[in-house]
């Protein structure tokens, strides 16, 4: 069979698949809803073909021979996806071909000239389209070109209350995450994985040399920012939001009802949980029935983990933060997981067998309990690492990176103790 983590890799695949709406208007085009509900078919027939044949896959040789190659070439789909909309972009079956393409293309980190066809396609025709700015709102956290150019026209073309507080509420969003990887490029240690990274496997970033024109003007362009300015830009965003579209629905199934909860929660994620900020106290029971308290770890440098036993790439992080424990199980320095699902046996039994040795506080319901909620967790996993006074130091390392700021904090507290 093939790796768990392959199959792991695969359901996650699964789980964030996109869930941008699709439209079915009664204004469309019957030929172009035919065009898009071809190409779509054509390539959930693909995928379909390349999941069967990769869960069968009794190794990673068996895997390339067997599936790899039915992997459909998401680029060539969007561009049929652009090449169709651009016929008659303001059609809502173009608006649906235009919103399949962000929702795939959202984690290429390559230049993507369908991408930048789609966003333009989009801004033209669908600035003040609900379902466009949902999607924005949706991609808001990620960092691209593309992304701060979508965002910010969506911003300005919206003209109706609901679709204007939406995109309000993603231009805020974005800022925020924007703030983050400046003030990691600046030298602090919070970044998000940028745009331009490599991982392994593991999830471990790589360093890949002759980066392309692209991705290095970019960086350029991050770096040339004040992420101080950025983070009250945003601010200023969330507030707007909370004084005129406070009452606006969000999207359906989403955590918060409104937009003004959603800016309001953002506000304090700002204000209360960035780097710099005291780490707020956790309390509770731990997977093992015993009491937990954060604060009790004061004086040494704490990794938390939040997690669940459903989540494929907590798992997969597992080995690495076992070797953190290892390496550091004589020096100040803790590991605090904060395991998030509906069973609790399913959260022990797979701490047991992945090795998982550390206490963890239980959390209840997939991303719903009142820690994942103070912490304003949106993903799995998400790591804080708080330093030896209690301080929130970053947010959201992998790998190396995350190795490199914890010895940095460990020599800082032994230092202090000295």
């Amino acid at each position: 069979m093939i790796s768990s983590g392959r199959l792991r890799f695969l359901a996650t695949l699964l789980l964030i698949a996109p869930t941008i709406p699709s439209g079915g208007s009664t204004l469309d085009d019957p030929k172009l809803r035919e065009g898009y509900e071809a190409i779509l078919a054509e390539y959930d027939s693909a995928m379909k073909r390349y999941m069967a044949e990769a869960a069968k896959a009794k190794d990673e040789a068996d895997y390339e021979a067997r599936a790899k190659p039915l992997y459909p070439d998401s680029r060539a789909y969007a561009n049929r996806f652009v090449d169709l909309a651009a016929a008659n972009p303001g059609d809502p079956a173009s608006r649906d071909a235009l919103l399949w393409v962000l929702g795939t293309m959202r984690t290429d980190r390559r230049e993507n000239p369908a991408l930048a066809r789609a966003i333009d396609l989009l801004i033209g025709s669908h600035a003040d389209d609900l379902q466009a700015a949902r999607a924005t709102l949706s991609l808001s956290d990620r960092q691209s070109p593309q992304l701060d150019r979508l965002c910010a026209a969506m911003d300005a073309g919206a003209r109706s209350r609901e679709v204007k507080g939406t995109a309000c509420l993603a231009l805020g969003r974005h800022l925020l995450m924007k703030s983050e990887v400046v003030a990691f490029l600046a030298g602090e240690a919070s970044p998000f994985r940028l745009p331009f990274e490599e991982a392994d496997p593991s999830g471990k970033p790589t360093t890949k040399l002759g980066k392309p024109v692209f991705e290095a003007a970019y960086e350029a362009h991050l770096r040339s920012l004040d992420p101080v300015a950025l983070a009250n830009e945003a601010e200023r965003s969330f507030e707007r939001v909370m004084a005129e579209y406070a009452n606006v629905p969000n999207a359906p199934k989403a955590r918060r009802p409104t937009l003004g909860e959603e800016a309001r929660a953002s506000l304090d994620e700002l204000r209360n949980l960035a780097v710099g900020r005291p780490a707020p106290e956790i309390e509770g029971p731990g997977l093992d029935g015993a009491p937990l308290k954060l604060s009790d770890y004061r004086g040494k440098v704490v990794l938390l983990v939040f997690w669940g036993s459903w989540c494929g790439p907590c798992l997969d992080q597992a080995p690495h933060e076992r070797e953190l424990a290892a390496r550091h199980k004589d020096r100040p320095f803790a590991i605090l997981g904060v395991d998030c699902e509906e069973d609790k046996e399913k959260g022990i039994e797979a701490a047991s067998r992945e090795g998982m040795t550390w206490p963890h506080f239980f959390d209840a319901g997939i991303g719903e309990g009142p820690i994942c909620a103070r912490y304003h967790v949106q993903g799995f996993p998400t790591v804080f690492v708080i330093d030896a006074k209690g301080v929130i130091r970053s947010k959201h390392l992998v790998g190396s990176l995350l190795d490199k700021v914890v010895e940095g904090l460990l020599q800082e507290a032994e230092a202090a103790n000295q």
